[in-house]
């Protein structure tokens, strides 16, 4: 699947960006997707020792060109379904397990950021480690006015990041301490 990272107000001329914020993203993408991943099949997304390869297949996204009009990222990772392979299925994730082989490590990067800066309190895929790594993509924000946009075919909603929206994130970190997360 096919996906775009939009970057509005970038401090950056259209069509470039830097290297070192192109890691931060990239990082941040990995990290969250992962986490998401190990949730949706472990239930915590921090696991101690080496990866599995299967793991390091199936979160593979690639940044296939940049383009002008802003700075677009375009990118591209295959449905958990073609990447992932059989994996024993916990009773307690049993419906997000069911969905699982539609995603990609993608939809969980988005879908990550957007239950975290929803206001109830249905967090079931969301733990600490998790939401500090999402916090830090905050980091390739370089100015209180810039915009990211990740989209995709309209197989999830867009999301729109902003510097501001991580207090949002900060705030439920608080939260979820009283939740025993």
């Amino acid at each position: 699947m096919n996906y775009e990272i939009k970057i509005d107000n970038a401090k950056e001329e259209k069509g470039t960006i830097d290297l070192h914020r192109l890691a931060l993203i990239a990082d941040s993408i990995r990290k969250v997707s992962e986490g998401a991943l190990q949730i949706s099949l472990t239930g915590v997304s921090l696991t101690k020792g080496r990866k599995k390869i299967s793991l390091k297949d199936a979160l593979k996204v690639s940044l296939t060109s940049i383009k002008e009009g802003s700075t677009v990222l375009c990118l591209e990772s295959e449905k958990f379904e073609k990447t992932l392979e059989p994996y024993q299925t916990d009773l307690f994730r049993w419906e997000a397990q069911q969905e699982l082989p539609q995603h990609t490590p993608m939809t969980l990067f988005i879908k990550s950021f957007q239950d975290a800066m929803n206001e109830n309190d249905e967090q079931d895929l969301l733990d600490k480690p998790l939401l500090r790594e999402l916090k830090q993509l905050k980091n390739a924000f370089l100015n209180e006015n810039e915009t990211f946009v990740i989209s995709n075919q309209n197989s999830v909603p867009e999301l729109k990041l902003t510097k501001n929206d991580f207090k949002r994130i900060k705030v439920l970190k608080t939260k979820s301490r009283s939740l025993n997360l």
